[in-house]
């Protein structure tokens, strides 16, 4: 999403052309190829495998970019942008928890999302961390090695 919008920019900038296809370009597979639909609207997978399981998609908010989605809507014209920018913000609203109201870095979305551990939204206010439960099942990242590995049942 970053080098789609940074070559937007280029192109606008330079007034360059091959910059404004190749934007177009990158952004049109993004949309086609990382965009899912729930029932909030869309979701943005973090790459092309592993996140979709049959328990649900593992999304980390940090991967909406929100100032680079005009410039994806400008390059490939699609309702698709402002449709993700909504979830996005939803998720963020939705994924708040602990004492200082953050939200979380892994969520599993699913008919009702769920915290990466499994734990459906309504049932835990302030959960742990993550990193507190590594695994190698589930839908999120796995490795038992990484910090941020996390699971959804």
């Amino acid at each position: 999403m970053l080098v789609a919008w940074s070559l937007a920019r280029a192109g606008r900038r330079w007034q360059n052309p091959a910059y404004t296809d190749a934007a177009r370009d990158m952004a049109r597979a993004i949309r086609t190829q990382l965009l899912r639909r729930d029932q909030r609207g869309l979701v943005l997978l973090p790459g092309m495998d592993g996140f979709e399981k049959e328990s649900g998609i593992t999304v980390n908010l940090s991967y909406w970019v929100y100032p680079a989605l005009p410039a994806l809507a400008q390059a490939d014209p699609s309702p698709d942008w402002d449709t993700l920018r909504a979830s996005g913000l939803a998720l963020l609203q939705e994924g708040r928890h602990g004492r200082w109201g953050l939200p979380a870095d892994w969520l599993c979305v699913a008919p009702r999302w769920r915290w990466s551990d499994g734990t459906p939204s309504a049932r835990r206010r302030s959960p742990a961390p993550c990193a507190k439960r590594p695994t190698t099942s589930g839908c999120g990242p796995s490795s038992p090695t990484s910090p941020r590995s996390t699971t959804c049942a």
